[in-house]
């Protein structure tokens, strides 16, 4: 995404901005890809890819230090020598990757509200995440398909038009993204996190919906 930026910066003989983008911004994606547990062998994983696309750009304004780090973490070559692939909008993972995170940031920012609205310092932090059924009676009522519900089922239209602003449909499984980035949300907060799916009740409470808050 941040190469996306800075390629269209460039093409715009926008250096500055391009070199905004892409120096501080990767280095904060680091950073907090490191809060995640990432770190030790750069070749591994996505960081190897993300390092190499990186000097290649940084190479005219910081040479000498891209050429170092390019024999020393990448190959026995000259990053000098290697062009920047411009065609990249197929290796960026809209739907995951970027989703997810933009998901996660949401949870952490609604949980840091609650915590401060209220003075709590909890003991164990559980977030409820929406049921497939919950998701099927979602995609029917946005879809304009209500009336294919069964009885119980459009009891729940009442709470979904409530919560309706708060409502989307993700493509990500939002329980597995909480649970993979469940240790880091208890370094975050300090306490225990834990995952739950729970169904609509029609007993009332606050339901989970799709991309609803925590």
């Amino acid at each position: 995404m941040h190469m996306r930026a800075f390629i269209d910066s460039m093409e715009q003989y926008s250096i500055r901005n391009a070199y905004v983008q892409i120096f501080y911004e990767v280095l904060n994606d680091i950073r907090r890809y490191q809060t995640r547990g990432g770190g030790g062998d750069v070749n591994r994983g996505g960081l190897g890819k993300v390092l190499r696309d990186w000097l290649i750009c940084m190479m005219p304004a910081i040479p000498h230090t891209c050429e170092e780090y390019w024999h020393r973490l990448v190959k026995d070559s000259f990053v000098s020598t290697e062009r920047i692939d411009v065609e990249i909008d197929g290796r960026i993972d809209w739907g995951g990757t970027i989703e997810s995170e933009d998901y996660l940031d949401r949870v952490v920012e609604d949980i840091r509200s609650i915590l401060k609205a209220t003075s709590l310092k909890p003991k164990r932090i559980v977030i409820g995440c929406h049921s497939q059924r919950a998701r099927r009676i979602a995609e029917m009522i946005l879809s304009g398909r209500q009336n294919e519900l069964d009885r119980e089922e459009r009891s729940f239209i009442p709470d979904f038009m409530k919560n309706r602003k708060n409502i989307s449909l993700l493509s990500i499984d939002e329980a597995a993204v909480l649970e993979r980035n469940r240790k880091y949300l208890e370094g975050l907060f300090s306490t225990e996190v834990v995952v739950t799916v729970r169904d609509l009740s029609p007993r009332g409470g606050k339901n989970p919906w799709p991309g609803s808050r925590p």
